[in-house]
């Protein structure tokens, strides 16, 4: 998560010192391939930043489902916030309850008629 958002920083800071600086004609193709570069990073750890965070609440949703009440939640919730991708990727790999809220049903629960007693048959 850090590394992210440190990444995330420091192309945004590229980007916006790149953008204010003044070319004359003869660096302006130079120059605009570095803006391009510099805009596409700034993409792409944008992009990274906004998938860690989903990760980083499916890592606290797991430390919440799987875990008891007590330091032992706490401890999984610290190293969920910290250590964000190892720890998902070795909740899912070891841990049953972690697969198990992965996986999402298919098919929709079936519901029974008796359900809704004002309906026609």
């Amino acid at each position: 998560m850090l590394c992210s958002l440190f990444n995330f920083q420091k192309e945004f800071y590229k980007y916006q010192k790149a953008k204010t600086e003044p070319y004359d004609s003869g660096e302006v193709i130079s120059a605009g391939a570095s803006a391009s570069f510099l805009s596409f990073g700034l993409v792409l750890s944008t992009i990274f930043l906004v998938l860690e965070i989903i990760v980083l609440f499916y890592a606290i949703s797991i430390a919440l489902k799987c875990t008891r009440p007590g330091p032992e939640r706490i401890v999984h919730i610290v190293l969920a916030i910290n250590f964000t991708l190892p720890y998902v990727l070795l909740n899912v790999m070891f841990n049953k309850c972690a697969q198990d809220n992965l996986q999402i049903p298919i098919q929709p629960a079936s519901v029974k008629m008796t359900n809704f007693p004002l309906t026609a048959y």
